[in-house]
């Protein structure tokens, strides 16, 4: 060395020209290496070292995201705090197979293996700065994930679509893509899955959704969708009225699409006590109100088209438990009953008219309550009745008073037990 000063701790070999040593000191050192050979010829170059801080630079990222076996990987590093440009190289650990990293910084590849990789990476800029990543450990991943649900239900055109993807099988987690086809047009979907928007034009579409786990693992499923534009027709046009604390059923039914089909209220409410089976369109239930209600019922197919159909019902009262009507029946009763004692009385007179010596004791016939033997009077057979305002059915006997403890019976002779003839 013909000038200047090695880095502290450095020596150089005369014999072999290197120079080795574990730098004690930072900064910039600037010396003129001579050369000569056995015949006096000599050469000399002039050098500048810079002993730079091991720890002077920070490595970026801090963590790496897992890869998936198969699938095309690339993740950069960065370097700060140092100065000029940052060269960078694997400091420890291995690579997961099928990946490499450049002097610039780039992980790339395709991973061929599965399973966690763990190494470091070292950054070092132009004045000899150094630093050291955070231990990373990439997980190559494999296809093990379930993406549900397994089909997705039909949309309608402009009419707001919502459903939300998820997946099973790995560790969350989870991100979400669209990995082929494409989407209805209008509709867009979330690192989280959800499948959003109001479809903007009708038609079948089909894509492939793809989920990632945080360790690499993935799995896919593709869906067709349609995006229903026709009108379905809802039967019927009208409902009947529902009767207070009565059973109520009535089945709604579309028509014009391709079942099965889905039926729900979008506006309005049906009366209390009223429901709706959104399978089968059935109406049930025992209404507990009174007042109009006024619904909507839509109709939708698996095509995602829909119909609609205004409905009102006026639940009333049950007349049978109404006291004017009770009374109004009451009243048509007593009147048939009135007419056919009256019709009885004058089958009555004529049998009388029929024998010259009707006797009262033979066979009658009547519908009234029984007669009172101690009331009854020559030429009048029937007496006085013990409850004019009681239900009468017919009846017939010979005879007999109703009371036998009487010594003496209306025929001027003590009881018997029939006499006819």
């Amino acid at each position: 060395m013909s000038s200047g000063t090695l880095p502290g701790n450095f020596a150089l070999d005369p014999n072999t020209g290197a120079i080795t040593g574990t730098p004690n000191a930072m900064g910039q050192f600037i010396f003129t290496v001579l050369a000569a050979d056995g015949s006096g010829n000599t050469g000399s170059r002039s050098y500048a070292v810079n002993i730079g801080n091991s720890a002077a630079l920070t490595v970026s990222p801090p963590t790496l995201p897992s890869g998936t076996n198969g699938t095309p990987y690339s993740q950069t590093f960065s370097a700060s705090g140092g100065t000029g440009l940052y060269t960078f190289a694997l400091a420890s650990g291995s690579l997961p197979a099928g990946l490499t990293l450049s002097a610039g910084g780039v992980l790339s590849g395709t991973p061929l293996g599965s399973g966690p990789s763990t190494f470091r990476v070292a950054a070092t800029d132009s004045l000899g700065n150094s630093g050291t990543s955070p231990s990373y450990t990439v997980n190559i991943g494999t296809g093990i994930l379930t993406v549900d649900p397994s089909r997705l239900p039909a949309g309608t055109l402009n009419v707001p679509y919502s459903q939300t993807v998820s997946a099973t099988g790995g560790t969350g987690p989870y991100t979400f893509t669209i990995s082929g086809g494409a989407l209805p047009a209008g509709l867009s979907m979330n690192s989280a899955g959800v499948i959003s928007g109001t479809p903007s034009a009708g038609g079948p579409s089909s894509f492939t959704v793809q989920a990632l786990d945080s360790l690499g693992n993935v799995g896919q499923r593709t869906y067709p969708m349609n995006i229903g534009t026709a009108s379905l027709t809802i039967n019927p046009a009208t409902l009947p009225d529902a009767i207070a604390g009565k059973p109520y059923s009535q089945t709604i039914v579309a028509n014009g699409g391709t079942a099965p089909y889905t039926y729900t209220i979008i506006a309005g409410a049906l009366p209390p006590g009223l429901t709706l089976n959104g399978a089968t369109g059935v109406i049930s239930g025992t209404s507990t109100g009174t007042g109009i209600d006024n619904f909507t019922i839509q109709a939708r197919d698996v095509n995602g088209n829909t119909g609609t159909r205004a409905y009102r019902l006026d639940p009333r009262p049950d007349p049978s438990r109404d006291p004017e009507v009770q009374g109004l029946i009451l009243a048509q009763v007593a009147i048939a009953q009135r007419f056919a004692l009256a019709q009885v009385n004058n089958v009555a007179r004529h049998l009388e008219g029929l024998h010259d010596h009707f006797n009262p004791c033979s066979f009658n016939f009547g519908m009234a309550p029984p007669i009172d033997p101690m009331q009854q009077q020559p030429g009048a057979p029937y007496g006085s009745y013990q409850n004019p305002n009681a239900l009468y059915s017919p009846y017939g006997n010979y005879g007999q008073p109703p009371d036998l403890a009487r010594p003496i019976g209306p025929c001027g002779r003590r009881a018997h037990s029939s006499s006819a003839r």
